[in-house]
């Protein structure tokens, strides 16, 4: 029986030992009665607090032996899944801080509480936050015999106007309101209405029931009734425009094709006239521009600090010079030889004529050629100028004209005063001015200033004899010219259907008037000198107002205060003015040391 039981221990030692090499069980004892239950495969502790049945080969059999926990604990080594299987890392992964960091951002929650827009919602009801970029830019006052609307009828329901966004982002302009004029019709901007970048809008009366053909004013209004941009204007023929010379800027002008919905004077009308070259009249500004107040102001101040520059530094010269007249005419006498080597050279033309009694005849031809080299060289002003085409030679031709006109009118007027008072004077041709217009041109076009210098007089009066009224002949040269070059101004618009007659009035006014600015510097040899020395106040007055109107017309039509100054125009009219007070006092003080050594030989 003791044998059976030996046995039996025997076999179930092998069973389990076969088992624990196979690996399918895990061997463990229980209490008798218990049953055995195979643990879970995910529970390796609970194997490894059992104790292990060890056998040792070769040794007697003894029965089974309990072995201490240390072999199974160095079986049970693979510690590494066990630190696999303790969570480590996924407690890692499941506590992630990071997530946490992120969950909470503090970089997000200050954007959110920083919200730079919300100091726009509190100022949104100023009026300064409406956009300032939405502009009138074009207006047709008077439609007739164009269907500009489309709708199959040609009637005044076809006037427009056209707004623009010089923006560089679309704008909502719901809201805003086109009126007349105070107390007039108002047509209101239909909601979810925006105009794109660089884009335009334009309404026609049909929408807007606003009649542009009886009234001269035109606003464009926020909504909250402040008025973004206005314009006064003139009531034209059928079909023509008034527009801005370049969209959202520029100047306000005429005879530019009309063109709703699209950029402004791609084209000028050609309806009497085919001349397309529009330079000097987008340079030049015509009297139905509109005049920003604050421009205006600047230019009449900056007017009144070169008046008080140029009076007194060019009142230093002369006096320098009057001091010194014999060297001065000394360090001239070369240019002085020259000059009188073409005039004798022209005499042989004159002696010839007069002795035929052609005498005019000869004085025309020597001012026809003298104009047309004038006008030449002063057509390259034009950056689009070309010698041979029909335009090019249409544009010498009212250079010439121009300058012609401006250049005689002075010494026309002094010569039929003279006359008139029993004296008498000659007019002679100026060759030598030829040097001037060069130099003009050539100094224009490399400065940039725009629309450029337009000098030169043909001629001049000489051999004069003074009955008593040679004090005011400067003034009254000064005051024929300006007159001139103001009337052609106020005829320009009236030409404005015919581009060359508009650019040659243009032109009459920007020579009369640069003419007028120079001549009135008060240095020898210009009617500015005799006005000084007659009356410095009424020279000071008069020289103001030349420059301001220059200076708005022309140099600085768009700059307000120190914004003038970024214009190229501007900047070179700074080292213009800033060389001529170096040159005069330069002269000053040489003359000065000249005497001072003088004193001490």
């Amino acid at each position: 029986m003791r044998r059976l039981k030996l046995i039996l221990t025997a076999f179930g030692l092998v069973l389990i030992l076969f088992s624990a090499l196979a690996g399918d069980v895990t061997p463990t004892y229980a209490q008798r009665g218990t049953p055995t239950t195979k643990p879970a495969p995910t529970s390796p502790p609970p194997t490894s607090s059992r104790p292990a049945i060890n056998f040792q080969e070769g040794s007697p059999f003894l029965g089974p032996v309990i072995a201490p926990p240390v072999p199974p604990t160095s079986t049970n080594t693979p510690l590494p899944p066990t630190a696999t299987n303790t969570p480590l890392p996924p407690t890692v992964t499941n506590t992630p801080v990071p997530p946490t960091v992120t969950s909470t951002p503090v970089p997000p929650t200050a954007t959110n509480t920083s919200v730079p827009p919300t100091p726009i919602p509190t100022s949104a009801p100023s009026a300064t936050q409406f956009p300032s970029t939405i502009v009138l830019n074009e207006l047709l006052p008077d439609a007739k015999s164009i269907d500009w609307n489309r709708n199959g009828v040609a009637n005044v329901d076809d006037e427009w106007v056209e707004l623009y966004n010089v923006g560089a982002i679309a704008k909502d302009v719901s809201g805003w309101r086109i009126d007349t004029g105070a107390q007039t019709l108002v047509f209101t901007i239909p909601p979810s209405t925006t105009i794109a970048s660089r884009g335009f809008l334009v309404y026609y009366r049909s929408q807007t029931q606003l009649a542009l053909d009886a009234t001269i004013h035109l606003r464009l209004l926020h909504p909250d009734g402040s008025v973004a941009d206005a314009i006064e204007y003139t009531q034209l023929d059928d079909d023509r425009v008034h527009a801005r010379s370049i969209d959202g800027g520029g100047v306000w002008r005429l005879g530019c094709a009309p063109t709703p919905g699209t950029p402004n004077c791609q084209a000028t009308e050609t309806a009497t006239s085919s001349f397309d070259m529009p330079y000097f009249q987008e340079n030049i500004a015509s009297p139905t521009a509109q005049f920003d107040p604050n421009v205006v102001i600047t230019n009449i101040l900056l007017a009144i600090i070169l008046a008080l520059a140029m009076g007194f530094f060019g009142n230093l010269l002369n006096d320098a010079i009057e001091s010194h007249e014999e060297h001065v005419a000394r360090l001239l006498g070369p240019v002085t030889k020259a000059v009188q080597q073409l005039r004798k050279a022209g005499s042989v033309f004159d002696n010839w004529m007069s002795a035929s009694r052609l005498a005019w005849l000869g004085f025309l031809i020597k001012l026809a050629v003298i104009l047309i080299i004038y006008g030449t060289i002063l057509a390259y002003l034009d950056p689009s100028f070309a010698f041979i085409s029909q335009d090019g030679l249409l544009l010498i031709v009212a250079l010439g004209l121009s300058t012609g006109l401006i250049g005689l009118v002075d010494d026309l007027t002094s010569y039929i005063i003279l006359r008139s008072r029993g004296g008498n004077g000659v007019i002679r041709m100026h060759s030598g001015n030829f040097l001037v217009v060069v130099f003009s041109t050539l100094f224009s076009r490399l400065s940039g200033i725009v629309p450029g210098l337009i000098l030169g007089s043909p001629a001049g009066i000489e051999d004069i004899t003074d009955p008593g009224v040679g004090k005011y002949l400067d003034l009254l040269a000064i005051l024929s010219t300006a007159i001139v070059a103001l009337i052609a101004w106020f005829l320009a618009p009236m030409f404005s259907n015919d581009a060359w007659f508009n650019t040659l009035f243009l032109l009459v006014f920007a020579a009369g008037v640069q003419t007028v600015f120079f001549e009135m510097l008060p240095i020898s040899y210009l009617h500015g000198k005799g006005i000084f020395q007659f009356n410095r106040v009424l020279w000071a007055i008069l020289f103001a107002i030349t420059a301001a109107v220059f200076l708005q017309t022309m140099l600085n039509p768009d700059g307000s205060f120190i914004g003038a100054f970024n214009s190229p125009n501007m900047v070179v009219l700074s080292i213009v003015v800033g060389l001529y007070c170096v040159f005069c006092a330069g002269i000053w003080f040489y003359l000065q040391q000249i005497d001072k050594r003088s004193a001490a030989e």
